[in-house]
C-alpha cells in the first residue's frame, strides 16, 4: 500500500510543475496508477479542456487524481479486509442488470415508439385535466420599450402603440433602433410578470392591478420612460393558455406512452419466452 501512495504523490508533485507536464505524455501513458487501474493522459486532457489559467488546470487535475486515488485505494483495502461480500456482489449484479435493461429499453423507445402527438390529443388532455394547468403567476405577451424622457416624436410612438399590427410594429422597431435605451418584443412568447418587474420601477401589486384595466403601462423617472404594451394576458389563478401548457402536456403524454410501450414489450417478452420454452414457471394452486 505504501509504494502506491508514494507513486501517486510523486506524480502529483510533477503535476505541480504546470500544464506542460500533462501534455508531454504520449497517448496511452498513465498519469497515475493504483494496482492495475490507471488514469491516462487523454482523461486528464478532457478535464483541462477549455480551462484558461494554468493554476486552475493544476488544481482541477490534482483534485481529480486525489479523489480517484482515494476511491481505488479504499476499495482495494476494503476487499482485502472484508473479503467478498455475497450481499454486495448480488447488489452489484442486480445494478448491472438494471443498467443494461434501462439502456436497452431507452433504445427500444427511441427506435420503435412513435413520439408524434396529435393536436387533438393535446387539446383533449388540456381540457380534461384543466385543474392541473392553473397559473401561479401572471403571464404577459407584448413589448417593453425604454426611451430617454425627451425622445422625439413620442406622439407618433403612442399612436402606433395603440394598435399593434405589422405596420405599427415596423414603426416601433425602427423607433426603438434609433432612440431606445432598451427594447424587448415578446408578442410570440409568454413572459412572467416577475421578469417585467425586474426592469420597470413599479411594485407587483400596482402592476397587476394596472394591467387588469389597461393594455399600456407608462412610467417615467428623472431620465427615462418605460412603456409596457400588452397584447395578451392571463392572471394567476386562471387556466394556463394552451401554448404555455403544451410543453408540459407533451411531456406527460409521452411519459404515459413510454410506460404503456414498455409494459406491452415486457408482456410480449414473457409470452414469447414461454412459447419458446425459454421460461418455465411452476403453477401454484390457491388455497380453497
Amino acid at each position: 500500500m505504501k509504494h502506491k501512495i508514494i507513486y501517486i504523490s510523486i506524480l502529483t508533485l510533477f503535476l505541480l510543475n504546470g500544464c506542460d507536464f500533462i501534455h508531454n505524455y504520449q497517448l496511452g501513458n498513465a498519469v497515475a496508477k493504483v494496482g492495475n487501474e490507471a488514469i491516462y493522459d487523454q482523461d486528464i486532457q478532457k478535464l483541462t479542456k477549455g480551462i484558461l489559467t494554468q493554476e486552475d488546470s493544476i488544481r482541477i487535475v490534482n483534485n481529480y487524481i486525489e479523489q480517484w486515488a482515494i476511491e481505488h485505494l479504499e476499495y482495494e483495502r476494503a476487499i482485502k479486509q472484508l473479503g467478498t461480500d455475497e450481499d454486495i456482489e448480488q447488489m452489484v449484479a442486480q445494478y448491472r442488470r438494471k443498467l443494461y435493461t434501462e439502456a436497452y429499453e431507452r433504445e427500444l423507445i427511441a427506435q420503435k415508439m412513435s413520439h408524434a402527438l396529435s393536436e387533438d390529443s393535446i387539446q383533449m388532455f388540456y381540457e380534461n385535466q384543466a385543474q392541473h394547468f392553473i397559473l401561479h403567476e401572471t403571464l404577459l405577451k407584448g413589448l417593453l420599450l425604454i426611451i430617454p424622457i425627451d425622445a422625439p416624436d413620442q406622439a407618433g410612438l403612442h399612436k402606433n402603440l395603440s394598435q399593434i399590427d405589422d405596420e405599427s410594429l415596423e414603426y416601433i422597431e425602427k423607433y426603438a433602433y434609433q432612440y431606445s435605451i432598451g427594447y424587448e418584443l415578446f408578442t410570440e412568447q409568454w413572459q412572467i410578470e416577475q421578469n417585467i418587474l425586474l426592469v420597470m420601477p413599479i411594485d407587483q401589486q400596482t402592476l397587476t392591478e394596472t394591467i387588469r384595466h389597461k393594455d399600456i403601462v407608462e412610467l417615467s423617472d428623472s431620465t427615462q420612460t418605460y412603456i409596457l404594451r400588452i397584447t395578451e394576458k392571463h392572471f394567476a389563478g386562471e387556466q394556463m393558455p394552451l401554448d404555455y401548457a403544451k410543453p408540459k402536456i407533451e411531456e406527460l403524454l409521452l411519459a404515459k406512452r413510454k410506460q404503456q410501450f414498455i409494459q406491452r414489450h415486457r408482456q410480449e417478452l414473457l409470452q414469447q419466452s414461454r412459447r419458446l420454452g425459454k421460461l418455465t414457471t411452476k403453477q401454484t394452486k390457491q388455497d380453497e
